[in-house]
């Protein structure tokens, strides 16, 4: 399974691309739901839907965030729809092996360690030292 540095502000982890698309997926949906879309995020859900739809994610999960999380005010926006994202997608793998939105599926027990890094990103990012890399090993995962 291929994977893409997920990166912001300097800070970065390795994810699985099958759980980068579920994630931009669901972000991409989520973002199309608010009422009033600002005009940055309707940008970034511009940026990132042709490489879903290219099944190419790899240049989005390098970019996407610093190219439009550019002011305190964008982050703050953009935390809870982050939060919505990962509460859903964590609920839906805890009841199955295998997370499915719409053409993307990705394994849940690699989704939820990647799912918890990326809140490390946003939420914890003084705690990534070096591009992480999580591993399943045969008694859970580990991040290395």
């Amino acid at each position: 399974m291929s994977s893409s540095l997920l990166t912001y502000r300097k800070k970065s982890f390795w994810v699985h691309n099958a759980i980068a698309e579920v994630w931009f997926y669901s972000f991409v949906q989520t973002a199309l739901a608010e009422p009033a879309i600002p005009a940055w995020l309707r940008g970034m859900v511009d940026d990132i839907s042709p490489a879903l739809d290219a099944a190419w994610i790899d240049g989005v999960a390098m970019n996407a965030f610093d190219d439009h999380l550019t002011s305190p005010e964008r982050l703050e926006f953009f935390l809870p729809l982050m939060m919505k994202i990962n509460t859903a997608l964590l609920s839906k793998a805890s009841t199955g092996r295998v997370v499915s939105v719409d053409k993307f599926d990705a394994a849940s027990e690699f989704l939820i360690p990647e799912i918890q890094m990326i809140e490390t990103l946003f939420l914890r990012p003084e705690s990534i030292h070096e591009p992480w890399k999580i591993f399943t090993v045969p008694r859970g995962w580990c991040v290395a």
